[in-house]
């Protein structure tokens, strides 16, 4: 099986499971939380001798050391021409999930074997690893035949008859804390001058890479501690472990998307508000300036009415083209500065949206 096989099959599960997570598939509950699934190369060499008999039989004995409870699914698909494997991996993926969108609700609670939900295993939400193989052989019959393909997946753990496929009794599903995150991301409310934002932003950032200490520690804390150890060597699975560990991988990935979020909106919120101070500097400028214009404009129309002394005002009159030359030069200058504030502006509300 090819790289690019085992990771459609990889993504292909991850894909379904989120949306069984968020409630969109069929019937099914939203789920507290769903695991991420990684390949695993011994449960894939499992499924490998599984497939070889060219037969769809599920196998009796398949516990390791690492998967004391692993779980299996079997599918093939048959056809009259010659495809690609990733066409009919597809194909059987594809029928695993039909099953599971007609499952009743209440199977999720509570698991019965007897009901022949058998591709439930692909979403229960303490499987995290992965292995499938796939074979191609030839089925003759009388004057006919087909081509089949074999697919076998093996996961880390199976359905626990009368235990729940993944927990959907919690106050917030998966999906309910993504929306929640998301609305206190658009709900917060920003400073208004430059340095009531620096200093989030700042603290943000300590605070930030001061995170990853605190997990160290508990980290440290807990290979240290025996009791702990020797307690989770007689109660819990390799695969249990696992599991717990690709949680927090997934945690610390969404903590770190939405780290870098807040980060953003606040980097965007300071640059809008150092472009109303210059703004505001810019706009005093031009009051200066047009200040400065109208006394000229005043003394000139003395002049012309005979109220100044010429010799007194003839040193002025010939600054004035070059006054009007330096106004030119500083409004095509400052008209540059707001067409590029302009176009930040822009750019950022359309990044808020």
């Amino acid at each position: 099986m090819t790289s690019e096989v085992r990771e459609l099959i990889v993504d292909y599960h991850n894909r379904q499971r989120s949306w069984v997570a968020a409630g969109k598939y069929g019937m099914l509950k939203t789920a507290c939380r769903m695991g991420t699934m990684q390949w695993d190369d011994e449960l894939a060499l499992l499924a490998e001798y599984n497939v070889k008999r060219c037969a769809v039989k599920r196998d009796k004995c398949l516990k390791t050391m690492r998967f004391p409870s692993p779980g299996q699914n079997i599918g093939f698909s048959t056809s009259i021409e010659e495809r690609p494997l990733k066409e009919t991996v597809q194909v059987v993926l594809k029928k695993w999930y039909r099953d599971i969108e007609n499952v009743h609700p209440e199977v999720i609670d509570s698991y019965n074997e007897n009901m022949q939900t058998l591709s439930l295993v692909m979403v229960n939400d303490h499987n995290v690893r992965v292995g499938c193989a796939a074979s191609d052989y030839t089925v003759y019959h009388e004057s006919e035949y087909k081509l089949c393909t074999l697919l076998t997946c093996n996961y880390a753990t199976s359905n626990k008859n009368g235990a729940p496929v993944y927990d959907a009794n919690c106050t917030k599903s998966a999906v309910k804390c993504l929306s929640d995150s998301k609305k206190a991301i658009l709900d917060t409310k920003f400073p208004n001058s430059v340095e009531a934002i620096q200093k989030p932003l700042d603290d943000h950032g300590v605070g930030y890479e001061r995170s990853p200490e605190g997990i160290l520690a508990a980290a440290s804390n807990f290979k240290s501690n025996n009791e702990i150890k020797e307690y989770s060597e007689h109660t819990c699975s390799n695969s249990s472990i696992e599991g717990t560990l690709v949680h927090l991988e997934e945690t610390e990935r969404r903590f770190d998307e939405f780290c870098r979020t807040y980060r953003n909106r606040l980097q965007k919120c300071l640059d809008l508000r150092r472009f109303e101070h210059t703004f505001r500097d810019l706009h005093s400028a031009f009051d200066n300036q047009l200040k400065n214009v109208s006394e000229m404009i005043e003394i000139a129309e003395g002049v012309a009415r005979g109220i100044y002394a010429w010799k007194i005002i003839q040193h002025k009159r010939n600054e004035l083209p070059r006054i009007c030359d330096i106004i030119s030069e500083i409004f095509k200058e400052r008209s540059e500065i707001l067409n590029k504030n302009r176009e930040l502006v822009k750019k950022t509300e359309k990044g808020n949206e």
